[in-house]
């Protein structure tokens, strides 16, 4: 059958896959299998996809994995990235984090930018392979020449950091805006940092206040705990008459509200000291602890440094210095200094 031929019925099939009648999707499904087993490798790429997803299909790494191999055996950059990505984010043995390696540079060689990004990340961050911020500069600028809007941000925080470059709080403006510019929530926040701190471009409050709403309106959770300390920071000046504070507070509860909602640990520890202190809320112990407990789940560790508290001083529940230990030790092993520092007070 030629090209156009398959991509026409490929088009198709991926249009009765949209559809919400199931029989339609049925259609779908069999169109898709079919172009599969004769060898189309985005047919390939796409059923490995649902069977790794359960979407349309019984979810299944096994299958997926299948399907996958099929089409990088057609030289498909998308599906090496695909299969790659299955084995380094579920991987089973070093065999398999060394084949996704392979696979994912091989992507990245083929010009597949979220192959290229992946790589940036684990130079970067030292993940599967030995940090390198050299070559985490080079994929990063590879996958952004390729459309990658992540990799524009993280350049831009390299320049600032010096990584992988010179220090150039300047030369990170144009990275952060190229990211903005598509509607990238992070691109938007950094740059609202930037213009806030005037950290490589003139100081401005509004434009800097502008991206940063812009952001958390799109739900990142970075910008919902910014603007909700801000709002927290400013309740709490004791300069700022009740009215004000109220004011504040509540906006500062919106804010951590949505946060928390994300399970954003830094929002829930946040908003669990709002509930305790009675800021915007009726007080209510009980509520915050469970906030606190929610963030110590993810290991943050000032969540757990007030775990403590409220074991020290019966906040929420009984004393218990025992308990109150167990907390401040979990958090002193994150070297958290106001756990050191209660630990030695308690023992």
């Amino acid at each position: 059958m030629a090209e156009d031929s398959l991509s026409t019925r490929f088009d198709m099939g991926n249009m009765y896959l949209d559809s919400e009648d199931e029989k339609e999707q049925r259609r779908g499904i069999e169109i898709i299998g079919e172009l599969a087993i004769d060898g189309y490798s985005p047919a390939q790429c796409l059923l490995g996809y649902l069977y790794w997803k359960g979407f349309h299909l019984p979810q299944s790494r096994e299958k997926a994995v299948k399907w996958y191999k099929r089409a990088v055996q057609e030289n498909n950059a998308e599906a090496k990235f695909s299969l790659g990505w299955i084995y380094l984010s579920d991987s089973k043995s070093d065999n398999d984090i060394q084949e996704g390696l392979r696979l994912m540079t091989e992507a990245a060689q083929d010009g597949n930018c979220d192959a290229q990004d992946c790589l940036g990340e684990c130079y970067h961050y030292g993940v599967f392979l030995e940090e390198d911020e050299s070559a985490a500069w080079h994929f990063y600028k590879k996958a952004a020449e390729s459309g990658s809007v992540n990799s524009l941000v993280q350049l831009g925080l390299m320049c600032q950091a010096g990584e992988g470059t010179s220090h150039d709080d300047a030369a990170a403006i144009p990275y952060f805006e190229a990211a903005a510019k598509q509607g990238d929530a992070k691109g938007k926040y950094y740059l609202g940092l930037a213009y806030l701190d005037g950290q490589g471009v003139d100081v401005n409050d509004d434009k800097g206040c502008s991206l940063i709403e812009s952001a958390a309106a799109d739900g990142l959770e970075l910008a919902l705990d910014f603007l909700g300390n801000t709002y927290l920071s400013l309740g709490r000046d004791e300069e700022s008459d009740d009215e004000k504070r109220n004011e504040y507070f509540k906006e500062a509860a919106y804010y951590l509200s949505q946060a928390a909602e994300k399970n954003d640990a830094e929002g829930q520890w946040q908003l669990g000291w709002m509930y305790i202190r009675g800021e915007c809320f009726d007080k209510d112990e009980q509520k915050g602890r469970e906030y606190f407990e929610k963030a110590a789940g993810q290991d943050f560790s000032p969540a757990m440094v007030a775990l403590g508290i409220c074991n020290e001083e019966g906040i929420g529940v009984f004393k218990n210095k025992m308990t109150a230990i167990h907390w401040y030790e979990k958090a002193a092993a994150q070297n958290n200094e106001e756990a050191i520092a209660a630990l030695k007070r308690l023992r």
